[in-house]
C-alpha cells in the first residue's frame, strides 16, 4: 500500500504537467527541452536579417547595451499582437534606457512583414523558419494535432504554411534581457502563452 501511494505520487506532477502541456498544444515529448536558460548563463549566439535590411548579430548589438529578445508565435496570434503592442507603446522607454529590441518568430519573412505592418513595429523583427534560435534559447516545440486543427479553423491556413517548414513548430512565448556582457541578466519563461514580460517588469532589472 505505501509503495503504491509513493508510485501514485510521483506519478501525479508528471500527469499534471502532461495535461498542462496538451492544454497549451504543447507536445508531450518537446516538454523536457523547455528548460529557460539561467539567468548569468552566456546567451547563445544568433544572427539574421530584420525587416529593414540590417544584419542582427547579438555579439554586435551588445556592445552598445543591452539587448531584449522577444519571441512570439506569429502574425496570427492575437496575444502576442497585444504584447508587441505594449512594447512598440514603450519603444521610447526601453530606447532611453539604452535597451535594443529584436523580436524572433518562426515565421516566414513575408509574415514577419505582416505583424510589422499590424503593429506599427520600430524595432528589429527577424525570422527564424529553420527554428534555430529558438533552439539555442530552449522555446521550440512541436504542436499538438488538435492545436494545429485550431489554427486551421480560424485562420483557414497551417503552421506549416505560416512559418515555411514541414513541421508544426512554435515558441514558448519567452523574453531574454541580455546585458553588455553577453550574460542573461532577466528571463520570462511560461507555457502559459497567456502570461507575457511586461516592459515595467524588463525596466525594473537594468
Amino acid at each position: 500500500m505505501k509503495f503504491f501511494i509513493f508510485t501514485l505520487l510521483l506519478t501525479i506532477p508528471f500527469l499534471l504537467n502532461a495535461q498542462d502541456y496538451n492544454k497549451f498544444g504543447i507536445e508531450k515529448s518537446s516538454g523536457s527541452s523547455l528548460v529557460p536558460l539561467e539567468i548569468g548563463s552566456k546567451a547563445p549566439e544568433f544572427s539574421g536579417k530584420d525587416q529593414f535590411g540590417n544584419q542582427i548579430e547579438l555579439s554586435e548589438m551588445v556592445e552598445d547595451g543591452p539587448v531584449l529578445v522577444i519571441f512570439y508565435r506569429g502574425y496570427w496570434c492575437g496575444i502576442c499582437k497585444r504584447s508587441l503592442e505594449e512594447f512598440q507603446s514603450e519603444f521610447s522607454s526601453l530606447s532611453s534606457a539604452g535597451v535594443q529590441v529584436v523580436a524572433v518568430a518562426p515565421e516566414v519573412e513575408s509574415n514577419i512583414a505582416k505583424t510589422v505592418n499590424q503593429n506599427n513595429l520600430e524595432f528589429s523583427v527577424i525570422s527564424d523558419s529553420d527554428n534555430s534560435i529558438m533552439k539555442k534559447y530552449n522555446v521550440a516545440f512541436d504542436v499538438t494535432p488538435a492545436y494545429q486543427d485550431k489554427v486551421i479553423k480560424y485562420f483557414q491556413t497551417t503552421l506549416q504554411e505560416i512559418n515555411g517548414q514541414n513541421d508544426a513548430v512554435l515558441p514558448i512565448p519567452a523574453t531574454y534581457l541580455i546585458d553588455t556582457n553577453g550574460k542573461i541578466k532577466y528571463v520570462h519563461f511560461d507555457i502559459d502563452y497567456s502570461k507575457r514580460a511586461t516592459v515595467k517588469d524588463i525596466l525594473a532589472k537594468l
